[in-house]
């Protein structure tokens, strides 16, 4: 291929990868990916390419960067990565005159596998961002419609435990459940996953990746809190399961709420530590997995 018909090419692939990035506000297209991949396979694209016209001086000062790409997202075994650790070694003491033509093919092909893998780590990450966001939306959805049940329908939702001479309930000893219960409750729970979410967050490696987790997982954190201190003080009035039988202290009761919106934690502590898997495989700073 002569040197204008690529440098054509390559143009042609800044000129998409400026169309693809020019729609990245559209709903549609950032839940998809369609944006940001399609705008990062032009600009990789474009950049295997310009191993084909680059002189050799630039080709030698691309091997280093090639070779950590290679590294970050091809396996060991790989054939391309085998190839370009055997032929480059650590890319030390490489001269201009040492880049050979089939060096370009070899560089070339490696870059664009390492590429195509980096495309698909990414949109892993990226399905389970919209997976956390969705769950979210449900739980928002559901946990909002049970509150407001409790609102109007106080007796639907039993938040109120035995208790001195009447109940025990979030808002105080009534003789019944009053509308101001689920509210209560469902506050407390909200700030105890926040507490959560904000220690989660002090601990959390963000790494370079084209999709960020810590937002969605911060919103599935916050919808979880009230949900669990909803539900588990429903479960636990039941006697379905162990707790107490009565309780005779509102804030006693706001505390107990207060720790299930914080122990969501030991549900979505798994959804952390897949989130962290998921963004080290898509990451160019982390090696390849064996």
């Amino acid at each position: 291929m002569s040197i204008a018909v690529t440098y054509d090419a390559i143009l042609r692939q800044v000129v998409l990868a400026r169309y693809y990035a020019a729609n990245r506000r559209r709903l549609r297209d950032w839940l998809s990916g369609r944006a940001v991949d399609g705008a990062w396979f032009n600009i990789n694209t474009g950049s295997t390419q310009l191993l084909a016209i680059q002189p050799p001086e630039q080709v030698c000062g691309r091997v280093p960067e090639v070779l950590a790409l290679v590294r970050a997202y091809l396996p060991p075994e790989d054939p391309r990565r085998v190839a370009v650790e055997r032929r480059f070694g650590t890319a030390h003491d490489l001269r201009p005159s040492d880049v050979a033509e089939s060096d370009r093919h070899l560089l070339g092909a490696a870059l664009q596998g390492a590429y195509l893998l980096q495309a698909v780590a990414n949109g892993r990450v990226r399905r389970f961002r919209n997976g956390l966001l969705g769950t979210f939306l449900i739980l928002t959805v559901l946990v909002g419609g049970f509150v407001a049940a409790g609102v109007h329908w106080p007796g639907a939702v039993p938040l109120c435990f035995p208790g001195g001479d009447g109940l025990m309930c979030p808002t105080g000893l009534h003789r019944s459940a009053t509308g101001g219960d689920a509210p209560q409750v469902a506050l407390l729970g909200l700030i105890g996953a926040a507490l959560s979410a904000a220690r989660a967050l002090r601990v959390h490696q963000e790494l370079p990746t084209r999709y960020s987790l810590a937002v969605p997982l911060v919103l599935l954190k916050v919808a979880m809190g009230p949900a669990i201190a909803v539900f588990g003080l429903v479960a636990l009035g039941s006697g379905l399961l162990p707790g107490p039988s009565e309780v005779t202290s509102q804030p006693a009761l706001l505390f107990g709420a207060l720790l299930l919106g914080y122990g969501q934690q030991l549900l979505t502590g798994s959804l952390d530590q897949k989130a962290d898997d998921l963004l080290k495989s898509a990451s160019p700073v982390a090696p390849a997995p064996a």
